[in-house]
């Protein structure tokens, strides 16, 4: 039984492959199982106000080279492979949410959030 769970989360990875070229609008979407909070101003009637949102799906698109340049010292390692502490930074950028909003990502979905990062990251990364 244990034999067709892995057969089936292959399966699973093989389906959701990115191509190998990606057009400027790939989006790859990750529902979370532990929603994320944050704030957002909204306007109403003129005047500005706090509003809770919760987010239960991150919509992770193209990173550009100003996001790299944005992660934290010692994001890199000696090899050149991505830390795994830039996992946070980068999903965040991807996802345009906050870095602080990320944060919040439960250690249960890093993983999931990682994997679907990389489509988005260069075969040296």
């Amino acid at each position: 039984m244990e034999n067709q769970e892995i057969k089936k989360d292959q399966e699973q990875e093989q389906e959701q492959e990115a191509p190998k070229t990606l057009p400027k609008d790939y989006t790859v979407s990750i529902t979370l199982d532990y929603p994320l909070e944050m704030e957002r101003t909204v306007i109403e009637n003129n005047r500005p106000r706090i509003e809770k949102v919760e987010v239960k799906k991150l919509v992770l698109k193209r990173l550009q080279g100003k996001h790299l340049r944005a992660l934290p010292e010692g994001s890199f390692l000696n090899n050149g492979d991505l830390h795994p502490s830039a996992i946070i930074p980068l999903a965040a950028y991807s996802a345009d949410i906050p870095v602080e909003v990320a944060d919040q990502i439960d250690l249960r979905e890093i993983d999931k959030v990682s994997r679907a990062l990389v489509p988005f990251l260069p075969k040296s990364l």
